[in-house]
């Protein structure tokens, strides 16, 4: 190392190793094919591609989506971790996996929509962005934590503390979920002419309907068999509400 440094600072005296002022100088003078030269490998190519509109915002929503999954994965661990205090029913990780499911979806389904529609205006973009916030709300409701434990301890029968505590904000994120497939129903009729009667598009209105009926219900029973429900038609639904298959 110490060799290198007097080899340099020689070199430098004799006027053969270019300065960082002199690099500079050369390379705001020179072409893009020359700046390549200077400061890339060879091998490598400079390419510089503009992003558009829907570029830029489908970027947001992955920071949007990434970020709740993150969130909800954290709130989840640390669920895990306090056990001991706030019971963890197994439905919670099941709705887990299904928020994140839809989540994938609708990044799936907005990718495909760039394809298939190629201008896009400022209401469709807020539209997309307003379906992202509600998953993300829905991902920060659905792990319960140390206030549904307060309020579960209240309850009446304490064997279905965990499923009450469960419930306490899951309802509320479920009920999220449900405005989330009730407004899709809505934007597919409105913005890409789908009829009200589509089955492509009454999936959406069906599955809002049950996550309605399950928040209705108190019974444990009453929602793990709507949860299943729900899993099986998420299933198809995933496939079925793709704009690609909206465009076949």
């Amino acid at each position: 190392m110490a060799f290198f440094y007097v080899l340099k600072f020689y070199v430098l005296k004799k006027g053969a190793w270019p300065t960082a002022a002199a690099r500079s100088s050369k390379a705001s003078h020179a072409e893009p094919r020359d700046i390549q030269r200077l400061y890339w490998p060879r091998g490598f190519q400079l390419v510089s591609v503009p992003m558009n509109i829907f570029e830029y915002v489908i970027s947001f929503v992955l920071l949007l989506v990434a970020l709740a999954i993150t969130l909800m994965l954290g709130d989840l661990a640390r669920a895990f971790r306090e056990r001991q205090l706030v019971a963890l029913h197994w439905l919670v990780p099941v709705w887990v996996l299904l928020i994140i499911a839809w989540q994938f979806q609708l990044l799936w389904g907005a990718f495909e929509l760039h394809k298939l529609q190629k201008d896009w205006t400022a209401l469709e973009f807020g539209l997309l962005i307003g379906l992202t916030l509600i998953l993300c709300f829905a991902s920060r409701l659905i792990v319960p934590g140390r206030v549904a434990l307060d309020a579960s301890s209240q309850i009446e029968k304490p064997n279905n503390a965990a499923f009450e505590q469960f419930r306490f904000n899951g309802k509320w994120a479920i009920t999220c979920l449900a405005i989330y497939f009730f407004c899709a129903y809505l934007i597919n009729i409105f913005l890409f002419d789908l009829g009200i009667y589509s089955p492509n598009n009454v999936e959406d209105l069906a599955l809002a309907v049950l996550l309605i009926l399950l928040i209705c219900s108190n019974r444990p029973s009453y929602w793990i068999l709507g949860t299943v429900l729900f899993a099986l038609a998420s299933m198809v639904g995933i496939v079925v509400l793709s704009p690609a298959h909206y465009a076949n």
